[in-house]
């Protein structure tokens, strides 16, 4: 099977790419064709493709010197993208795809792909790795806080809100192009959404989207293959974006309950010079800042870690760094929010903590300092659940599954549309 694969960005950039190039490297060791479709940017990797991909843009510095002009050319490529439309037009004329697997493309690449590809008779199945489809911020958070004001698609919502980036004009060209994407009814131009969490799909559903079009899939991560014994760290890994979102300013807060604990953050964002100086006057605890680091590198600093801490305020889908920590045999202590409870049983591979609840998230991080049977016993079923339920052998199955209602289903509706033709 040749499949085209769209994502906004291809190089490694967060949970979507490293998904992505996951995929990408699993279907082709099961003998499937796989033809990319991205965005220019530096440091992109190679691809026989990329002649292909749109041109690349910076949004935050278009916003910075925003003018007439200027926004004219963001709302016009963030919106609807001609470029995109007509470069994936070509690429599939070239390649003849079997099917097209869409992950993040909203912004750069744009739903302006699917009338190329409905245009081109291509089933589309569309992995949601966040709440884009149903909220203009992605994240249903506005100043730290849940946010689902903009429910039963009152867009207009987000620019008083100032929710996209804490901007105005962000926020309004957020409201502007969910108004946009509803009206074109995008949804129907997709065989089959895959949600990787449950919670997703219950509000996708929620949101008016056709849960008949709509799986659940948890994503899938590569059990790490060691000969030698799990290390019982001597500290406690975050690992993931530094943005208000995440949760990192609890986990500092609840540092400052911890006596002579070792934290390590590994991460970058907008937040981390506020962070360092929030973390600079925690004296019970040492609390280091890695900054960016490689996946090989977070996967050698999650292997020594104690345990890993999620703690995030937003509602959170199916986080890598979940997955990361389970293949590595090291419990999590996670937020109770999103998808992060189908994930983590309480008590079972790590523990649950209510999001924003720094008392009560230095309670769990001290439970399992204190007891090195627990610890051990969450790391065994965490690697338990890892082999099993997130293998990706089982997740390729399915996948397959997935490609082929999608084609059957697309098969289904062209010969009904035809049966209904005068």
């Amino acid at each position: 099977m040749r499949v085209l694969l769209a994502n906004n960005f291809y190089y490694a950039r967060g949970g979507a790419c490293s998904y992505m190039f996951a995929l990408t490297n699993l279907l082709e060791s099961k003998g499937h064709e796989i033809v990319p479709f991205s965005m220019h940017h530096p440091e992109n990797f190679d691809s026989a493709y990329s002649e292909y991909f749109v041109s690349g843009i910076d949004y935050v510095e278009s916003l910075r010197r925003f003018g007439i002009g200027t926004g004219l050319k963001v709302v016009s490529r963030a919106v609807y993208s001609r470029e995109a439309k007509n470069k994936i037009g070509r690429l599939i004329d070239d390649t003849v795809p079997d099917i097209a697997h869409l992950q993040n493309i909203h912004n750069h690449l744009t739903p302006a792909i699917l009338y190329s590809l409905k245009q081109r008779n291509i089933p589309v199945v569309w992995t949601l790795h966040d709440y884009k489809m149903i909220c203009p911020n992605t994240s249903f958070l506005r100043d730290g806080h849940v946010c689902e004001r903009c429910k039963k698609t009152r867009y207009y919502n987000a620019p008083f809100a100032k929710c996209k980036k804490g901007s105005f004009a962000a926020s309004l060209l957020a409201g502007a192009e969910s108004y946009v994407h509803r009206t074109l009814n995008i949804q129907k131009m997709v065989d089959v959404f895959v949600a990787p969490s449950d919670f997703l799909r219950s509000k996708l559903i929620e949101f008016g989207l056709d849960g008949r079009r709509i799986v659940t899939l948890p994503n899938f991560i590569r059990p790490v293959r060691s000969t030698s014994p799990v290390v019982k760290g001597d500290y406690v890994l975050y690992s993931g974006r530094l943005s208000p979102e995440k949760g990192a300013d609890v986990l500092i807060e609840a540092a400052r309950h911890i006596k002579g604990a070792h934290f390590v953050i590994a991460g970058d964002g907008p937040e981390r010079a506020a962070l360092e100086k929030k973390a600079a006057g925690v004296t019970s605890s040492r609390i280091d800042f890695l900054g960016h680091q490689s996946r090989e590198k977070m996967m050698e600093l999650t292997k020594a870690a104690r345990f890993v801490v999620l703690p995030s305020k937003c509602y959170e889908n199916c986080p890598y760094s979940i997955l990361e920590a389970f293949a590595c045999g090291k419990p999590v202590v996670g937020a109770r929010t999103g998808g992060v409870p189908e994930m983590i049983s309480d008590g079972g591979e790590g523990l649950l903590f209510e999001p924003g609840n720094a008392s009560d998230l230095a309670e769990q991080i001290q439970r399992l300092f204190r007891d090195d049977g627990l610890l051990n016993e969450m790391g065994r079923k965490a690697t338990e659940k890892a082999a099993n339920k997130y293998s990706p052998d089982a997740y390729y199955k399915k996948m397959i599954s997935v490609y082929t209602s999608a084609q059957d289903g697309y098969a289904y509706e062209r010969s009904r549309q035809k049966e209904l033709r005068p």
